[in-house]
């Protein structure tokens, strides 16, 4: 069944380079504006590539990258610099005007010590809690925002002179969770911003930045990673090659989701998809009890990640059987197995087998009873796949 990895893996590659180049370039062509709107899916680095361009904007000798050895860059290495600032969701908008409690002011400081080494670190502050009762942390931080409280201090902040370095940077993690009152408030300092500070805003949600923020900002927009440059950086970072593939197909995109799943040793997962979804091409009800029950075993074979893997299998199967030409399969290493899966089943209706696999995770996302969800998935795809051919 799956297991956790024991090691943590960290994956220090943070591609896009294109939007870094360019940001770079506004500093050696002294073309910098007063604030950046950085945007794009979950996981993809943004606060790394923020985290990135603060470090060049503060360096007193930077060219494509900071020189690493000005008094700027040592204070920078662990990202506690005077004149780098933070600003992440850290309360409920219940208590939109009551200033940070000094709990949160020690997760944004872990916050700062894990974006200096993990490009792809939650900026999540219930995860760095220091209370004693974590699980309450947690539960109180569901639906943190970026408050008013907040704005109104890097509003009075933003004005003062750098205490170090020729300018201030201040980086707003997930600007999309800041509240309406938060964002009018910041309005002020991007309709007037200060000549010494650059404020570099992230986003998820472009839709839940209003106009009139979104408007006085530069916008940089990242793209989702694709599969091959999960997969290729997961491998520098020391997952094996199947685990980087398959964690690589299922992301979505996102390195943070593939960094997780690669941890969680996806062979496991692909293996009780493959058995499963043989097991329902013969239908025999004692071996797909069997199955069933190995699967309940362990909720995380459950999950989003469980189907999707069998529809991008089946997807392959697809277009393997179709004579798609030069397609580009989610997983090349199973080549031979899809190949053996068509020969078998050569009147097999690929689309309706996915179509049953659509189904039981839109069920099983409903709340359905799991055992009932896995066993009528079978018995679609039973059906979807048709007989098998005589030897």
């Amino acid at each position: 069944m799956a297991r956790a990895r024991k090691e943590i893996t960290v994956v220090t590659w943070l591609g896009h380079e294109d939007a870094r180049t360019r940001l770079a370039a506004t500093i050696a062509s002294e073309r910098t504006a007063h604030a950046y709107l950085i945007s794009g899916p979950e996981g993809i680095g943004k606060s790394a590539v923020a985290v990135e361009f603060a470090r060049l904007l503060l360096c007193d000798q930077p060219t494509e990258k900071p020189c690493g050895v000005c008094p700027q860059c040592a204070a920078l290495r662990t990202l506690h610099h005077p004149d780098l600032h933070f600003v992440a969701p850290s309360g409920s908008p219940k208590d939109s005007d009551t200033p940070g409690s000094e709990t949160f002011s020690k997760e944004l400081s872990k916050l700062r010590e894990k974006l200096a080494s993990d490009p792809y670190v939650s900026a999540d502050l219930a995860e760095l809690s220091t209370s004693e009762s974590k699980a309450a942390r947690r539960k109180s931080a569901t639906g943190s925002k970026i408050r008013v409280a907040d704005s109104r201090e890097l509003l009075h902040d933003a004005y003062r002179k750098p205490y170090q370095a020729k300018r201030a940077v201040y980086i707003l993690l997930n600007a999309d969770n800041m509240v309406r009152e938060a964002q009018n408030a910041l309005l002020k300092l991007l309709e007037e911003p200060p000549t010494s500070a650059i404020l570099l805003l992230t986003a998820s949600n472009l839709q839940a930045v209003l106009p009139t923020v979104r408007s006085r900002c530069q916008p940089v927009k990242l793209l989702a990673y694709s599969a091959a440059e999960i997969r290729t950086a997961l491998k520098q970072a020391g997952i094996e090659e199947r685990a980087a593939e398959l964690a690589g197909a299922l992301s979505g995109g996102n390195m943070r989701r593939a960094i997780a799943f690669a941890e969680m040793e996806p062979e496991f997962l692909e293996k009780a998809a493959v058995e499963f979804l043989a097991t329902s091409a013969v239908l025999m009800p004692d071996k797909v009890q069997e199955q069933v029950e190995k699967l309940l075993e362990d909720a995380t074979f459950l999950d989003d990640a469980f189907f999707e893997l069998m529809t991008l299998f089946l997807s392959d199967a697809a277009a393997w059987t179709a004579h798609v030409p030069n397609p580009a399969p989610h997983f090349p290493s199973q080549r031979d197995r899809i190949a053996k899966l068509s020969a078998a089943y050569p009147t097999a209706n690929f689309g309706k087998a996915i179509e049953a696999v659509d189904k039981a995770a839109s069920s099983r996302a409903a709340g359905y009873t799991p055992s009932l969800v896995l066993t009528a998935m079978a018995i679609d795809l039973n059906r979807a796949l048709g007989p098998r051919a005589r030897a």
